[in-house]
């Protein structure tokens, strides 16, 4: 899903949901800068509290050289080159695409 409105906190660029768990994407074009970092940590963690199951938080740079995915302050960071891979790689909790779509619907 595509820019969730989020009350207080502006929209949440993608929300990803399949068999390899829930993922905030926020995209930016380049840069880890901490104030980026909370507050995509901060979305996750009320998408996490809607839903009922972990939501991953990760900032994907679209002006990043393909490099390691790193952890930063509890937020991926990742070239977005890499993102769907990584995202496949991942064994995070699931929560069904139904239950992501009422979800969306109530946002």
């Amino acid at each position: 899903m595509h820019d969730i409105e989020q009350l207080g906190e502006g929209s949440v660029d993608h929300l990803v949901g399949g068999p390899s768990g829930v993922f905030l994407v926020e995209t930016k074009l380049r840069g880890d800068e901490h104030e980026q970092l909370r507050k995509a940590k901060r979305q996750a963690a009320k998408l996490a509290s809607g839903l009922g199951v972990s939501v991953t938080p990760v900032v994907a740079l679209t002006e990043q050289r393909e490099r390691v995915p790193y952890c930063r302050h509890g937020v991926w960071i990742i070239s977005s080159g890499q993102l769907l891979s990584w995202i496949r790689a991942q064994r995070e909790p699931v929560v069904g695409v139904e239950r992501l779509a009422r979800f969306a619907a109530l946002s």
